[in-house]
């Protein structure tokens, strides 16, 4: 097998935590997915140790496989997935919302502070998706992605904002542990396969008309502009409303300058960019802004936001973008 290291780490933070002291397995398998290549349709993703949490776990890869381990030991592999997929068929979204009465979880909680399903985590920090029983090894629930859960910009498909590779296999996992009765039988995820045909958007506000027929997901663009997705009444996402354009057609924009330097054993690299006219002896206003992600790398971008900022930019001010890369 010809490995070569791939130019990231694997990070699991502690808010992403499953049992109390190592990460949720279905976070870790999403942010390993999320390296792999495009062109595998599905991913399936085997943990063999329970992930640790604020350390750096190295990712080899060959053509095939990626593995991610921590002091020489495997701890999570992803490959591509050797079988289709069968979806679930979805209930509606009023059914989902009464069979949140009866999770299980609300009475005796094997994991309280689980990222997804834990009950002892707030709103805003916790995803705190409350799978009930729908019928025999079928359980739903309702979940509405803040701001909080958005993905790093590079995994957006468009300019709407949508949740991370991570926090939406996150999501799936623990209602396919409450649907195998995981209070009754304690379990972690062993392994998981998933396709993520799109990523769920950032909503800021859900409306509906009186029957619950349909919803209206109002969610932020980046560079502030709404995006409102149409979705019938089991939520399914069938129609995108188009924001208008912010810049004009002829708007030249303003490019940076490549930037990199090390910084405890990583490189970190960014874009700097000057106002029209900048010299050494005129100092002017600078906006640090720290931008990437694990496995992003800063780049130019066409988004609204970053348009405007770079208009304002090159009339007065300086800035630097910088990755957390490292």
């Amino acid at each position: 097998m010809s490995e070569s290291a791939l130019d990231t780490e694997l990070v699991v933070a502690g808010r992403f935590r499953g049992p109390a002291r190592s990460g949720n397995g279905g976070y870790t398998a999403g942010a390993l997915a999320a390296l792999t290549p495009d062109d595998w349709p599905a991913v399936t993703v085997r943990l063999s140790a329970p992930p640790p949490l604020d350390v750096a776990m190295t990712v080899v890869r060959d053509e095939d496989l990626l593995v991610a381990s921590h002091d020489g030991a495997e701890v999570v592999r992803a490959l591509r997935a050797d079988h289709e997929l069968t979806p679930v068929p979805p209930v509606d979204a009023a059914t989902a919302r009464a069979a949140e009465a009866g999770y299980p979880g609300l009475a005796a909680h094997p994991f309280p502070t689980c990222f997804s399903c834990g009950t002892g985590r707030e709103p805003g920090d916790g995803l705190r998706i409350f799978p009930g029983p729908v019928g025999e090894g079928e359980v739903a629930a309702t979940w509405t992605p803040d701001q909080g859960v958005a993905g790093d910009w590079h995994e957006y498909t468009d300019a709407t904002r949508e949740v991370g590779h991570a926090v939406t296999w996150a999501a799936l996992d623990c209602a396919g542990g409450w649907a195998a009765d995981v209070g009754a039988r304690h379990m972690v995820l062993g392994t998981m396969t998933a396709r993520l045909d799109s990523l769920p958007a950032v909503v800021k506000t859900v409306t509906t008309n009186a029957d619950q027929t349909g919803f209206a997901l109002i969610g932020a663009e980046r560079g502030g502009t709404a995006s409102i997705q149409l979705a019938d009444s089991k939520l399914r996402r069938y129609v995108r409303l188009l924001s208008p354009q912010l810049q004009s057609a002829d708007w030249a924009p303003l490019r940076g300058q490549r930037l990199e330097w090390f910084s405890d054993g990583h490189t970190i690299d960014g874009l700097l960019y000057l106002p029209d006219g900048a010299k050494p002896d005129k100092p002017v206003p600078l906006v640090v802004s720290v931008h990437g992600g694990p496995a992003g790398r800063f780049e130019d971008s066409d988004y609204p936001l970053v348009r405007l900022l770079l208009v304002l930019y090159s009339r007065s001010w300086c800035k630097i973008g910088v990755t957390n890369h490292g």
